[in-house]
């Protein structure tokens, strides 16, 4: 697990010194650095080693006739298999998946994409024809982002290596400000910076001097949906998760897991247990903002189950000022999803103990794990009380009131969108913004990315139109992003092994019916994991942690949150008098806090990037 940089100049000019590309994403890889420079393309990656940590993997690496380079960040889990299959010329004895994806990308080129089973993120440059390609696996597991402006092209892991590297001027996309407001994120490609985007998940990108051009080599309609007993779908997704979890303890250093006492780390730690050969450590957290809520207890007895290396950590939050600056350094983004606040706390904890954790984000999505899912089963009886003219006019608590917004509206796809929000649209988040702005964005689309999902999956019943949705919006663009920056920020790689390639190609087949059941969510997973995970676990309420953001708004926050939302350079942006009344509300009431924390983040954000509108 590494981070990479670089660049290509059509123009054949060299851009920038590598040492400050290298500096910004030192996090990443704290192991070692490498550099190609050869116009019109430049090279850069941090190394962080987990495999072949040797110098026979160093990066960026070339192949042995000298013509093709790569920079690679991720993880191969089925390299050994994928080196059989090459040319015997091409096949290399080391024990490095790089090596392996070299060779491949070199004699298939984007064909072998479809072949890869992990975790990637990765540029290959061809000397010969002066051809760059990108390319970032299916469900966008590591990151990838470009700024292409006239003759310059520029990419790395991390926005902060894109703008070191060309120090541009930083403007605010505007026409994200509506996406923003309503869920605190951007979907698709988009980035909260006016010329900065992510290559989709399941993309590659080339370019030369012709131009660039862009392709798929995987999408969730492509999968073919099966007809099959509930039984037998059973047996095989106990099979593919163990399966899974074993591919991914492959590693040359040791492994840890994030163990929070859910069915997803659960079922990670009980196939783990199994097949890793050294003690296997597991880590569980408690916070002192969270104390109610934690899961360590079960943890404790599941790490017990399994003998596991448990390490319980209490960690405090403190100055938490200085802590929301360093997580917009961290995102180099708003990121208005404060669970990243005790992962990231975590990680800093763990800094130097692990260097690999297994970790379970994807299960929901791919599984059904969320209240919605359940909500568009009884869609028919939500529609009914949404549409009683008895209910319109009572006062209900924001969730409700949100769920009865999201049936109301007629058009699946705004329902769908509707159901994503975490407060009620009712008045618009749009307010906070001044009169010009708001004139100016008032026409833009809040609700854009889901819609179009709806029109691309719209051949699904909604269930299922909703699971492969939240595999191409919250998974990617808030959970997966969540997690690479947390742990990458302290040199710690995370795998996922609910998105190994044959587990979600099997679970996405599946009709929804078998994965929520009359309101039970994830009920097959449950079902396959009966005699691996305890009953305790697999029938607790789900929990989390629930970070009081609000009430850390209303008290310690408040007095920082108030100065930067209202600070005079805000007033090109905010509608200042408004937010000093939703500040006075706040105190009172407790209402508007996920508004005032996304306009919080971007506030942060804008004075820290010193961004322009």
């Amino acid at each position: 697990m590494c981070g990479i940089s670089g660049w290509y100049n059509i123009k054949g000019e060299e851009d920038s010194l590598p040492e400050v590309i290298l500096d910004s994403i030192k996090h990443r890889g704290p192991d070692g650095s490498g550099v190609f420079v050869s116009p019109p393309v430049g090279l850069f990656h941090r190394r962080l080693s987990i495999l072949e940590i040797s110098d026979a993997g160093k990066q960026p690496m070339s192949s042995s006739c000298g013509r093709y380079v790569i920079v690679f960040n991720g993880e191969i889990y089925n390299y050994r298999e994928l080196r059989a299959t090459l040319s015997e010329h091409r096949r290399q004895p080391s024990n490095s998946d790089t090596e392996v994806l070299l060779d491949l990308f070199a004699e298939h080129g984007v064909k072998c994409l479809s072949a890869l089973n992990g975790i990637f993120a990765f540029a290959f440059y061809d000397r010969m024809e002066e051809t760059l390609w990108l390319a970032r696996d299916r469900f966008g597991v590591k990151p990838l982002y470009f700024r292409h402006v006239a003759d310059e092209f520029v990419f790395g892991s991390e926005i902060k290596a894109i703008i070191a590297t060309l120090s541009p001027r930083l403007k605010l996309n505007v026409a994200k400000l509506p996406e923003f407001l309503t869920y605190g994120s951007v979907g698709a490609s988009a980035t909260m910076y006016s010329d900065i985007v992510r290559v989709p998940p399941g993309s590659w990108l080339k370019l030369n001097r012709s131009g660039l051009t862009t392709g798929t080599f995987w999408k969730p309609e492509d999968i073919h949906r099966v007809s099959i007993e509930s039984e037998t779908a059973t047996e095989e997704v106990r099979r593919l998760v163990e399966s899974a979890v074993k591919r991914q303890l492959v590693s040359d250093v040791p492994i840890g897991l994030f163990l929070s006492g859910g069915v997803d780390s659960s079922a990670i730690a009980s196939f783990a247990s199994r097949h890793y050969s050294g003690m296997l450590r597991a880590f569980s957290v408690s916070f002192d903002f969270a104390a109610s809520q934690t899961e360590v207890p079960t943890a404790r007895r599941t790490a017990q189950r399994y003998g596991l290396d448990h390490t319980e950590l209490q960690v405090k939050s403190s100055n938490l000022p200085d802590l929301l600056e360093a997580l917009v350094r961290c995102h180099d983004e708003p990121f208005s999803d404060a669970a990243n606040i005790p992962l990231y706390l975590l990680c800093q904890e763990l800094q130097g103990a692990v260097k690999v954790v297994l970790q379970g984000d994807g299960g929901d999505e791919v599984f059904g794990g969320y209240n919605r899912y359940s909500l568009l089963q009884h869609a028919a009886r939500w529609r009914f009380l949404a549409a009683l003219p008895s209910l319109a006019t009572r006062h209900f608590p924001d969730r409700l009131r949100r769920i009865l917004e999201a049936f109301a509206d007629s058009d699946p796809g705004m329902r769908m969108a509707l159901l994503m929000t975490v407060e009620p649209q009712s008045p618009s988040p749009l307010r906070v913004l001044n009169r010009e702005l708001r004139k100016r964005v008032w026409n833009e689309q809040a609700y854009g990315t889901y819609k179009s999902m709806n029109e691309r999956f719209g051949h699904l019943e909604p269930v299922q139109r909703m699971l492969y949705t939240d595999t191409q919006i919250i998974l990617p663009d808030i959970f997966l992003e969540k997690v690479d920056k947390s742990t990458m920020a302290h040199g710690i790689e995370a795998r996922v092994p609910f998105l190994d390639n044959e587990l979600t190609a099997f679970a996405m087949s599946l009709p929804a019916e078998l994965k929520v059941k009359r309101g039970t969510l994830k009920h097959l997973l449950k079902r396959a994991l009966r005699y691996e995970v305890p009953r305790e676990v697999l029938h607790g309420r789900k929990r989390g942690f629930g970070v009081p953001y609000v009430d850390w708004l209303r008290g310690p926050l408040y007095d920082f949150a108030r100065a930067n939302v209202l600070a005079k350079e805000n007033s090109h942006l905010f509608d200042t008098e408004l937010l000093t009344q939703l500040f006075e509300e706040l105190k009172s009431t407790g209402r508007c806090g996920f508004l005032l924390w996304k306009c919080l983040q971007l506030s942060i954000w804008m004075r820290l990037y010193r961004v322009q509108v």
